[in-house]
């Protein structure tokens, strides 16, 4: 597991994250799970935002400028008819 998948996950799901929730989550150990959370927060990669009440709880807002996972991308994508010629139809 690395920073990216985990941050992944969260954006899917929407939710906040402590240390202690990835890690419990992600079956690793709350010192790892710190550490993807604190390269999350230093990163230009990753827009966050920490919880007002708890700001021990971090939410991905984006990755790399992208709201949505590369999954949920991949599968519009598949979803997307191709046009006939594309395809291999014959056009007249």
């Amino acid at each position: 597991m690395s920073t990216e998948k985990a941050a992944e996950i969260m954006i899917t799901t929407g939710n906040f994250y402590s240390a202690k929730k990835l890690a419990k989550e992600f079956h690793v150990s709350e010192r790892r799970a710190y550490g993807w959370l604190s390269t999350m927060l230093k990163s230009e990669r990753y827009e966050t935002i920490q919880c007002e009440s708890d700001s021990n709880k971090v939410k991905v807002i984006t990755i790399d400028g992208r709201k949505r996972t590369l999954n949920q991308i991949q599968h519009d994508v598949l979803l997307f008819r191709r046009p006939t010629m594309l395809a291999g139809g014959v056009t007249n």
